[in-house]
């Protein structure tokens, strides 16, 4: 029976976006080199560099891979099949991940002051604070979470196949 040998387990990773829309830079550069129609492009800016979140993203990368690995697709959602054979080693790994990407946050938090400092003389007059999140919401922009389920019931399933219907006629 499918739902005594494996679990059905989600894994959601959020991070801070590295780049925006910047309307004022596009705008002027519109005005600068005189281009009339909006739809020629815009300007995006890097809020932060990649540099400075980099280990962030490897250990995400290396996470979102291993899960990928050692399960299997299963229906439109973004529940995956895992064995459970392999729940022990998935949790472990899994946890070192969490751990892994957790400390990185952290260190990012001290770095934060630092951090917008750089963007402030990187991007001039095209910075805006605003579109920085305060050092104590940096947590909530990085989040790393797993959700597991039972694979359903044998009678959770619709389908009925009669016994004289083999085949499925068009």
């Amino acid at each position: 029976m499918l739902a005594q040998s494996a679990m059905l387990v989600s894994l959601r990773i959020s991070q801070l976006g590295l780049s925006t829309k910047s309307q004022d830079v596009t705008d002027a550069a519109h005005i600068a080199y005189n281009i009339p129609d909006k739809r020629a492009g815009y300007y995006r800016k890097f809020k932060v560099d990649r540099q400075d979140v980099i280990e962030i993203s490897r250990v995400a990368n290396m996470a979102r891979g291993f899960h990928r690995n050692i399960t299997v697709p299963w229906g439109h959602d973004n529940y995956r099949m895992l064995p459970a054979t392999l729940i022990t080693k998935y949790n472990r790994k899994m946890r070192s991940f969490k751990m892994e990407f957790e400390s990185k946050v952290s260190d990012l938090k001290v770095k934060w002051p630092s951090i917008i400092q750089a963007a402030q003389n990187r991007l001039g007059p095209a910075f805006v604070m605003s579109e920085y999140p305060d050092v104590s919401d940096i947590e909530k922009m990085y989040e790393f979470n797993i959700h597991a389920k039972p694979v359903p019931q044998d009678e959770h399933f619709f389908l009925k196949i009669e016994k004289n219907d083999h085949a499925i006629q068009i």
